[in-house]
């Protein structure tokens, strides 16, 4: 009686668990694993099926236990790889769901070969570039950049420092029209004979230095920075580096140093707005609270300036506070019936009022505000509206007006004084 295998209908294989384990070679110490023993699991409820296949009747299809047991070793061999008898030739229904063979646990891919590379041999030194008609680019040498550049040994006071030309030169035309000459000495330059630079001193060159090549250095901070940027800003004006003196008056003005002090570095660094912005401020500051040491930076030409300028504006205040205008002939307003009246309200205005504001020990009343706070007391007073008309329009245009911008013109007398003794003109 054939048998039939139960063979899988995806796989095409016997089911799993149906393999007997694998055998081991003790003699040769390898694990040889043996052709499988396929032994078909058959039921009498459950016939082998494959697609394609027609169902069989019981009697012909069902295998007792004892008689497959029974049949030959040989015969269950031939039976496991042939298909039932009873089958048919598959149909388009069948698929093909076979597998590769998975690597065993632990075993790797074969490596990956790299392509091989494309090696081209190195053109001769004359066929380089010969693509391009053997020319040779234009080089264009940069305005600014193209340094010609040699170290040489400079001499400050005695000490000796080695600098590169090409960094001083591009920073100052003084420097740059110095080193351009020729030299007149074969060594000059050299620690033998070393290029001396007069009306310096070691720190003010090194200050500079360390601004102009941006040297790593902690940043000085209070007296310390006021000295440092000062040494930069003497130098800088000494060689005319625009640059340079453009930035420390900009550190020094963030300082806010007193009026003497910017005084002196106004004068001694041909500082203009230093100069008027100090002499507005001491005009008007009561020489009181000056210090011996401001009195100093000041210097006795510019105080005596400074004295005669606030003697006369003092003056000019004792004239303007005790003479009120047009007290005698005030201009009667039309529908005015009691112009006495309006010129007595008008003197008692300017001398109890006015004047003792303008002759105040501690804030005096500027002249230029004299006309404001006028307007202001007029307003609220008594006398005729068209008298307070014709008032305030003569103390804006006539007479008066002059006498109160003579505190004005004192001080651009002063001022102008002050920058023609520095070298810098009156304009």
């Amino acid at each position: 009686m054939d048998t039939q295998q139960n063979i899988s209908p995806f796989t095409g294989q016997p089911p799993f668990g149906s393999q007997p384990p694998p055998t081991i070679d003790i003699s040769t110490t390898q694990v040889v694993l043996a052709p499988p023993q396929f032994t078909p699991v058959q039921t009498a409820s459950e016939p082998p099926f494959s697609f394609g296949s027609q169902p069989t009747s019981a009697s012909t299809s069902q295998a007792t236990p004892q008689s497959v047991q029974s049949q030959p070793e040989s015969t269950q061999q031939t039976a496991s790889v042939l298909p039932p008898s009873n089958s048919q030739q598959p149909t388009s229904l069948d698929i093909d769901r076979s597998f590769p063979p998975l690597p065993f646990f632990g075993s790797q891919p074969p490596p990956v070969q790299p392509p091989p590379l494309k090696t081209q041999p190195l053109p001769a030194p004359g066929e380089i570039n010969a693509d391009v008609n053997d020319t040779k680019p234009e080089w264009i040498k940069h305005s600014t950049f193209d340094l010609d550049s040699r170290a040489v040994i400079i001499q400050v006071e005695n000490t000796l420092y080695k600098q590169l030309t090409g960094i001083l030169r591009q920073h100052s035309q003084v420097l740059n029209d110095i080193f351009a000459l020729p030299q007149s000495f074969a060594n000059e330059g050299t620690e033998s004979n070393p290029i001396f630079l007069p009306g310096l001193t070691s720190a003010e060159f090194e200050d500079y230095i360390g601004w102009q090549q941006n040297l790593k250095r902690p940043s000085p901070i209070g007296t310390e920075r006021e000295l440092y940027l000062c040494n930069v800003l003497k130098v800088c004006h000494l060689w005319n580096v625009e640059h340079g003196q453009e930035y420390a008056i900009s550190e020094l003005n963030m300082m806010r140093l007193p009026a003497p002090r910017m005084l002196q570095l106004g004068g001694r660094f041909s500082v203009r707005q230093w100069i008027v912005g100090a002499m507005e401020t001491l005009l008007t500051t009561p020489f009181l609270i000056l210090t011996d040491v401001n009195f100093e930076e000041i210097g006795l030409k510019v105080l005596s300036i400074l004295a005669k300028s606030r003697e006369a504006m003092e003056k000019e205040r004792r004239i303007i506070a005790l003479t009120p205008p047009h007290s005698s002939d005030m201009p009667a307003g039309y529908g005015c019936y009691n112009h006495s009246s309006c010129k007595k309200i008008w003197v008692d205005i300017w001398f109890k009022r006015i004047s003792m504001d303008i002759l105040h020990p501690h804030t005096p009343l500027p002249f230029a505000q004299v006309l404001q706070r006028a307007t202001t007391l007029v307003g609220d007073s008594h006398i005729h509206q068209c008298c307070q008309d014709q008032l305030l329009t003569q103390l804006a245009t006539g007479y008066t007006a002059d006498q109160l911008r003579i505190e004005e013109s004192v001080k651009a007398s002063a001022i102008g004084a002050v920058c023609e003794f520095y070298g810098l003109g009156r304009d």
